[in-house]
């Protein structure tokens, strides 16, 4: 089976700032054509990853920012640093492709010593667009982090990935998609002495589209999965 592979890359500048972090301002970045889909309403709910540089050819998503990143020392001026954001998109595939997976990896920093810990959290979520009459769905799963948080201790990079495959549902997943994904850091320190920072410095969502199985091979699919339960009996 033919395999589309759409890219959509985050990449995230940082520099260390203070201990107590504002949140940026909603950035929209609009809508254009891929090779394999069509996207729109594109925005970053906090501004962190700004508007993408877009490569249509490659289907790759391109975002920069500078200000991804949290930082808490001796528990002042507040004990917690925090920092979130998500950006989104609608997708609508070209006709005969179907969004069969997407997977997000995240990559960063972090530096921990005496009372102090970090923390990075995040995750992915798909919607269907659909018609009237089809049966809604949406899918979700947090990204799975390492090293484990929270860190409590030491200095070095940490990652987060997911992956989620919508290739075995029933039916394949509409066509027309809305795509979400976020990350959230956070830097807490004692008052009594502690410091802790993490950032995000590079993230990238990848799409793969499937070619949708012509009826007869549907047909082959389900006669085969029939057999095979035929004989287990």
């Amino acid at each position: 089976m033919k395999k589309i592979l759409i890219r959509a890359l985050v990449c995230s500048a940082v520099m260390v700032i203070g201990a107590t972090s504002a949140m940026g301002d909603p950035t929209e970045w609009g809508g254009g054509t891929c090779d394999g889909f069509t996207y729109a309403n594109g925005q970053d709910i906090n501004g962190f990853f700004g508007a993408p540089f877009v490569n249509p050819a490659a289907g790759t998503f391109s975002f920069t920012n500078s200000n991804f990143n949290v930082a808490s020392q001796n528990g002042a001026p507040d004990p917690v640093d925090h920092q979130t954001d998500t950006v989104s998109f609608d997708i609508v595939c070209d006709p005969g492709l179907y969004l069969g997976q997407i997977r997000m990896a995240v990559y960063g920093q972090y530096a921990v010593s005496d009372d102090a810990s970090v923390t990075a959290s995040g995750g992915l979520a798909v919607g269907e667009n659909g018609s009237p009459g089809w049966p809604l769905r949406d899918w979700s799963a947090d990204m799975v982090p390492t090293p484990t948080m929270p860190i409590t201790a030491g200095n070095g990079t940490w990652d987060g990935l997911k992956t989620l495959d919508l290739s075995f549902e029933t039916p394949l997943p509409y066509s027309e998609l809305h795509i979400e994904m976020s990350t959230d850091v956070l830097a807490w320190s004692s008052p009594g002495g502690g410091s802790g920072s993490i950032d995000v410095n590079f993230q990238y969502c990848e799409l793969i589209l499937d070619v949708v199985p012509e009826p007869s091979s549907l047909a082959l699919v389900a006669l085969g999965s029939l057999a095979l339960l035929r004989r287990r009996r």
